[in-house]
């Protein structure tokens, strides 16, 4: 997939550059006199003259002092960034942050290492062992190096307020892919998948992108004005996950869970419009208004013979036939 900024690039170009510079600030702090700016150009597959134009940055836009030495290059006094301290709360949030952008994928995952590592050593020796059973370590996502490069480009479209044009592979109408200018809003993971809710000129409406399924895209150089009062919030105030249907409106549902069921429905599905009722046989009736989005029916299916649909009447017919067809693979 082919990925284009406008101006040749630009602004993609720039802060590739700006991440390699501070990589490189990094190696020769940590190893100093050993590498020559041959071995630099060899380790970012780019020119010596890139490689020097970089040092020019380091010299006299960051004022360090970088000198060549026998064996290679090395600082005349190591950079240091300013100390900043945390309280065990706070480090507590920010690897909670980290291990899942981690796990969402599409971030530097040497720097989310790293920056882990950094905040682990916060804690008192004692604490670790206890933080890596409270803290799962996250499962390392594949496909990162692509991701990254949309989520870098969708970002750049965004603080820009520039209009993006992008291949789009749908589930539906056999899958085939079209191109379609869209006027981006806002990127979000979900379900260890980053999304990209946008305005879509070919559907004159505010759609939710899987960026897995974006094949191609380039910013263009036209503007959009932002939404008037579109937040994230608002967005999927009366979504099930992130997904939207084409059409219709949020609909009252009512489930009716056994009590085993019941138990964990009341203590751990959260919703803004979600209504609890227990029954004096322990069972639960659950209210929700939601779009009957396919997030939305996936879940529903997946509590099995735990839950029934009392309504609407279309989604409990709809329910019903997806566990028949279901009960036919087993015959």
């Amino acid at each position: 997939m082919n990925l284009l900024l406008p101006g040749k690039g630009r602004p993609y170009d720039e802060t590739k550059r700006i991440s390699r510079v501070l990589e490189i600030i990094q190696m020769i702090t940590i190893n100093p006199h050993k590498y020559r700016r041959v071995d630099l150009s060899e380790r970012f597959e780019i020119s010596e003259r890139m490689i020097q134009k970089d040092f020019d940055l380091v010299r006299h836009g960051l004022k360090l002092k970088l000198l060549r030495g026998e064996g290679g290059y090395y600082f005349e006094t190591v950079p240091k960034m300013p100390a900043i301290t945390y309280t065990a709360s706070e480090a507590l949030s920010l690897m909670l942050s980290a291990k899942a952008a981690f796990a969402a994928g599409g971030i530097d995952t040497g720097a989310l290492s790293s920056a882990l590592a950094r905040l682990e050593a916060i804690f008192p020796p004692e604490f670790v062992p206890i933080l890596h059973k409270v803290l799962p370590h996250p499962r390392r996502p594949g496909k990162s190096s692509m991701i990254s490069d949309k989520l870098l480009l969708l970002h750049t479209a965004l603080m820009k307020s520039s209009k993006v044009e992008m291949k789009y592979r749908t589930l539906y109408r056999k899958g085939e892919p079209k191109w379609r200018k869209v006027h981006p809003c806002c990127v979000l993971p979900h379900q260890g998948s980053w999304h990209l809710i946008a305005f879509c000129e070919m559907r004159k409406r505010v759609r939710t992108f899987k960026l897995d399924r974006i094949l191609d895209a380039k910013i263009t150089s036209e503007e959009y004005d932002f939404p008037s009062g579109f937040s994230p919030e608002s967005f999927m105030a009366n979504t099930w996950g992130i997904l939207r249907r084409e059409k219709g409106r949020p609909e009252e549902v009512v489930l009716k869970f056994d009590a085993r069921a019941g138990t964990w429905i009341s203590e751990d599905v959260r919703h803004p419009t979600r209504k609890i009722e227990v029954l004096p046989d322990g069972k639960v009736l659950f209210r929700v208004t939601v779009d009957l989005s396919p997030d939305f029916i996936g879940w529903i299916l997946s509590n099995g013979d735990h839950v029934e649909v009392l309504s609407p009447e279309r989604l409990r017919r709809e329910v019903a036939e997806a566990h028949r067809r279901a009960a036919l693979l087993y015959e």
